[in-house]
C-alpha cells in the first residue's frame, strides 16, 4: 500500500490499518505485523496488531506499507571460544532479531537467575561469573533465552567449567 510520498511531512500519529489480501490461520495471528519498504527495498518493523480483520499501528509517515510475519527465532550465537573459565570470567553472546526486535533475555545458571548485559548498539549479551555467588569449581549449566517481540524463542544450554 503506498500512502502520499515519503517526502511529505507528518506532524501528528496517524492509526494505519491494513487488511490482509487472502486468510490467515488464526495461530500465526501474534505474529503479523506492518512494515514499511523504502525506495531500495528495506523492510523495517512499525509494529501491530491483529484486530477484527485488520493489522494496526500508530505511524508517523506516510510511503510503502505491507502487512508480514515475523516467525524467525532471534540469532543468538557463543562469542566466548573457551569453556574453561575462571570465576571473574564472562561469557559473551551476539543476539538480535531480523524483523521486530529483541523483546527480552534472561540467563541462568544451575537454574538460577544471573545478570547479564545486553549492549544493543554491539548486538551483545554479556554474561559475568563475578555476578553469581558462592560460584564453586567444576561443571555448571549456563542456559540463555532471548524472546523477539513476536514471541518467537531462541535458547541455548552450555556447560561451563570453573577452574
Amino acid at each position: 500500500h503506498h500512502l502520499m510520498m515519503n517526502y511529505v511531512a507528518v506532524h501528528q500519529y496517524y492509526k494505519l490499518s491494513i487488511a490482509p489480501n487472502q486468510e490467515i490461520d488464526s495461530m500465526l495471528f501474534s505474529k503479523l505485523l506492518i512494515v514499511k519498504i523504502s525506495d531500495n527495498g528495506k523492510v523495517s518493523d512499525l509494529s501491530g496488531e491483529y484486530q477484527e480483520g485488520f493489522v494496526t499501528t500508530r505511524v508517523r509517515e506516510f510511503g510503502k506499507f505491507a502487512i508480514s510475519f515475523d516467525t524467525t527465532k532471534p540469532v543468538l550465537k557463543v562469542l566466548t571460544e573457551t569453556i574453561k573459565l575462571s570465576k571473574s570470567s564472562s561469557i559473551s553472546f551476539k543476539i538480535g532479531d531480523n524483523l521486530s526486535g529483541i523483546k527480552s533475555y534472561s540467563a541462568s545458571l544451575d537454574g538460577e537467575w544471573i545478570l547479564s548485559t545486553y549492549k544493543r548498539k554491539r548486538n551483545k549479551l554479556v554474561v559475568s561469573l563475578s555476578e553469581k555467588e558462592g560460584l564453586t569449581k567444576g561443571s555448571h549449566n549456563l542456559e540463555i533465552e532471548v524472546i523477539d517481540e513476536r514471541g518467537n524463542v531462541n535458547k541455548k544450554r552450555l556447560v561451563v567449567n570453573i577452574l
